[in-house]
Order: structure tokens, then C-alpha cells, then sequence
């Protein structure tokens, strides 16, 4: 702990091609963001922004097509974990954020669900979340700001500190451990192994999508 030090990314990961005028960028592994773009840019195929909503929220072809999506994209990160520790990682999070890997995804998406090797990874359930907050915001003057604060689960390390009563987070759960699933039943990953200095893999997707001509910051998640 003591050794610890925040990251600042100068390069973030990319996504410039899911539409016309804007580009969306992220952090890369442990963070999600390259899941969650994928996500997003496979939908753009289907949709433009032009697309009704209500008619939309009423298809359920939307919905089978939103949840194929992130079975693609979740398959992959069992794969994903710190970058500055797994190499293929980060080659990964760089392809999935390609034209390329989204070409890929769109034509092997099908109108019925499919076994799950078929995405190309273990996919699972995601069980009961508990302990985390989102804050975005956009100022006047065009900047972004997407932070996350989380325990994990609840009462995270269920201890606190002795002078101010601040609960600890068990953030360590996050890592994967040899032969044991973790507090959310997900089976481990050979990627997020727990390493010194190492950061565990996060579902946390900070995102800020901006035009791409001007540089604008139109949203932040």
C-alpha cells in the first residue's frame, strides 16, 4: 500500500469508427472500457442515432441484440488484466477497439442465442452488486470528469479504520485466485492472478466521448 501510486494515462484506448463524428476513449486494462466500447459500437451497427427510441425499448429484438453484444464483449475479459503486467492484454484491449474486431463481432451475431464458447470466452451471470457509486459531470467549459468509489461488496473488508471509521474496501476480491471462484461465484482468470504491484481487473468503465474534429466533450459515463 505504501508503495502505491495513481497511473495517469497520456494514451488513452481509442475508439474512433463506431460513428460519424464522434470517438469515444477510455483507460485500458484493469479498467473495463474496452468491453464496454465494444458494446457500443457493435449496437451502432444496428442503430443510428436517428433510430426511434420508443419503438426501440419495445423491440425485443433490441434487447437480444444488446445482450449477444455484451456476451462478445464480457467473453473477453477473462483474457483482460493489468496491462503493465499482462502484455496480451493490452494487445487485446487495442484489437477490441478496432473497426476490425467489431466487423467480427457484427457478423457472427445471430437473432438466437448461441452456447457459450460460441463468444469466443466463459461467459456468467453477473450476481448482486453492492457498495458503488458513478458521479459524471460536464462543466460550461467543455470539460468531463467520470469517477467511481466502491467497498466491492458490502462492508467491503468488513473492517474499519480505528480513528476515523472509514470501512475499507476488499478490493483484493477482484483478483483472481487459483482454484477459487471469487465473492461474485466468477471462476478465475490466469490473467488476473494477484502479482505485487499489480492493479485487479475492475468492471468500472470510465468513458468520455468527444467529437472528433473539434475535441469537444459531448458525454462522460
Amino acid at each position: 500500500m505504501a508503495n502505491f501510486k495513481p497511473e495517469l494515462i497520456e494514451k488513452p484506448l481509442v475508439n474512433d469508427h463506431f460513428a460519424e463524428d464522434l470517438a469515444m476513449c477510455g483507460p485500458p486494462p484493469p479498467s473495463s472500457f474496452t468491453v464496454t466500447q465494444l458494446i457500443i459500437s457493435v449496437l451502432a451497427r444496428f442503430y443510428s442515432p436517428k433510430s426511434d427510441k420508443e419503438l426501440l425499448y419495445k423491440n425485443p429484438l433490441f434487447y437480444h441484440r444488446l445482450i449477444e453484444a455484451q456476451k462478445f464483449a464480457y467473453a473477453q475479459r477473462t483474457l483482460l488484466g493489468d496491462v503493465n503486467f499482462v502484455k496480451s492484454a493490452k494487445a487485446l484491449a487495442e484489437n477490441m477497439t478496432t473497426k476490425g474486431y467489431t466487423d467480427w463481432v457484427f457478423e457472427r451475431m445471430k437473432n438466437r442465442a448461441q452456447p457459450s464458447e460460441y463468444y469466443g470466452g466463459t461467459t456468467q451471470a453477473q450476481k448482486s452488486d453492492h457498495g458503488t457509486s458513478h458521479v459524471c459531470a460536464l462543466d460550461a467549459e467543455g470539460n468531463g470528469v467520470s469517477a467511481t468509489s466502491t467497498v466491492n461488496r458490502w462492508f467491503g473488508a468488513v473492517v474499519q479504520s480505528d480513528k476515523l471509521g472509514i470501512v475499507w474496501n476488499d478490493e483484493m476480491d477482484d483478483f483472481s485466485s487459483p482454484g477459487m471462484a471469487n465473492g461474485f461465484g466468477f471462476a478465475p482468470s490466469e490473467t488476473n492472478f494477484i502479482v505485487p504491484g499489480k492493479k485487479p481487473m475492475s468492471s468500472m468503465s470510465p468513458m468520455l466521448i468527444y467529437d472528433k474534429k473539434t475535441g469537444d466533450v459531448s458525454f462522460s459515463f
